[in-house]
């Protein structure tokens, strides 16, 4: 056996290492707090929702919000729903969700550029492009 093999566990598959000096508890509470940031990024704009999409209703010159808008009051009245907005909520459950499979799709993408190039190129990515967007949607 040479010394370069790397533990290994009953079953031939490497043994997991943990970094030294690194206790359980911090480990979870710095993935505790990672999640909780990301509720909040998620439930920030949800306040939002009703005037954001007002606005789309007000300045839609494709027909697209009012097609939209008579598929969710039929799907409203047929399920009961109270006839107040119901393409507000609607929408506002679409796009909450387009947020979640985004980032569903773009977080793998992002972890395994941060193994190749590094967490501080990752970041410094996802930085430009979100001063990009800021200035796109302007």
């Amino acid at each position: 056996m040479n010394n370069n093999s790397k533990t290994k566990t009953k079953n031939g598959t490497p043994a997991i290492s943990h970094p030294p000096g690194v206790s359980w508890s911090r480990r979870l509470g710095v993935t505790v707090i990672v999640l909780i940031l990301d509720l909040i990024g998620f439930t920030m704009i949800l306040p939002l929702f009703p005037s954001i999409l007002s606005q789309y209703k007000l300045t839609d010159k494709s027909g697209w919000y009012a097609t939209f808008s008579h598929y969710a009051n039929s799907l409203g009245s047929m399920i009961g729903a109270p006839p107040q907005q119901p393409e507000t909520v609607l929408m506002g459950g679409l796009l909450g969700s387009m947020f979640c499979l985004c980032q569903f799709v773009s977080c793998p993408i992002l972890g395994a550029f941060a193994d190749v190039y590094g967490r501080k190129k990752a970041l410094m990515l996802c930085m430009v492009r979100f001063y990009g967007d800021l200035n796109l949607f302007k």
